[in-house]
């Protein structure tokens, strides 16, 4: 049977990683290496705190611990990972979230009994909602707009396959699982899917989390990075672009809105209507009326 490398990237979580490595541990399937990339600065604290828990699974020859000599990123730690992986397939986990007990063993079942995908994900547990995904395939247009969300804990793939497309990009901060799915349907590999719970994920921790305006800088970097593949989805999708963009922007505004950044909420509704005025408007009634259900 294949051996899993599990990638578990660390930052600032030390009370949380334990858990997560244990998950992975008293996993069904057993041929896993587990790989945790410490992305805390070496002088600080949490590197401290990091390296006393790690000191637990010394003797443990399924667990390798990793160390950056600088803060990079989470997409850096990730291809870390990747270097000192001996797996056939590779599997990420985010230091405070967990599996299921038997994720591994159905993706690995999955990814053999269905070679035409190089990747499988699953569903997951998040903010007290499960999500049974049924979409599988080249997914570029679903990425790209939101309308679907692709989790990194939720994927497995084959290491050969994430060394072809060049692992994960590191000059991405936010949205770093959508551009390495992006990679991956860019040459022409899809994904497979199980529609199963098998990730929860704690967002307990909110820390990390962006001022709206300062996310829309960030999505307007993602989408002209990937303008190619938006004018290719144009031959595929009426109005891709429009509704890529418009469906992003929107998300921007409601959480403008939903922080009672009221001046800049109405900037941001005007600045996007100049550009895309019917689009944009469509997609904040659709949004509305989702929510009351209509």
């Amino acid at each position: 049977m294949p051996k899993v490398s599990v990638i578990i990237p660390t930052y600032k979580r030390a009370n949380m990683l334990e858990r997560a490595i244990n998950t992975v541990l008293k996993q069904t399937y057993k041929n896993i290496e587990i790989i945790v990339v410490d992305d805390n600065d070496p002088s600080t604290e949490y590197r401290k705190n990091t390296n006393k828990l790690m000191e637990k699974y010394k003797d443990n020859n399924k667990v390798k611990y990793i160390k950056h000599n600088k803060n990079k990123n989470g997409a850096a730690a990730r291809n870390t990972g990747i270097r000192f992986s001996t797996g056939d397939l590779l599997c990420f986990l985010d230091d405070d979230d967990w599996y299921l007990e038997n994720k591994l063993e159905l993706q690995v079942s999955y990814l053999l009994q269905n070679p035409q995908y190089k990747a499988v994900y699953c569903g997951w547990y998040r903010d007290g909602k499960d999500t049974r995904p049924q979409k599988e395939g080249i997914l570029s247009y679903e990425i790209l707009s939101g309308e679907m969300k692709i989790f990194t804990n939720a994927i497995m793939i084959w290491r050969d396959i994430a060394i072809e497309i060049g692992g994960w990009d590191e000059k991405f901060i936010r949205n770093q699982e959508a551009v390495f799915l992006l990679r991956l349907f860019n040459h022409g590999y899809g994904i497979g899917v199980i529609p199963d719970v098998l990730v929860n994920f704690d967002i307990s921790d909110r820390s990390n989390e962006l001022p709206p305006l300062q996310n829309k800088k960030l999505y307007d970097f993602y989408l002209d990075y990937h303008k190619e593949t938006i004018t290719m989805l144009e031959k595929k999708v009426k109005n891709a672009k429009k509704k890529i963009y418009t469906k992003r922007y929107r998300g921007v505004l409601f959480a403008l809105i939903k922080r009672r950044e009221f001046i800049n909420a109405l900037k941001h509704y005007l600045n996007t209507i100049k550009v895309y005025p019917i689009q944009f408007n469509k997609e904040i009634i659709r949004h509305i009326l989702s929510k009351i259900n209509i």
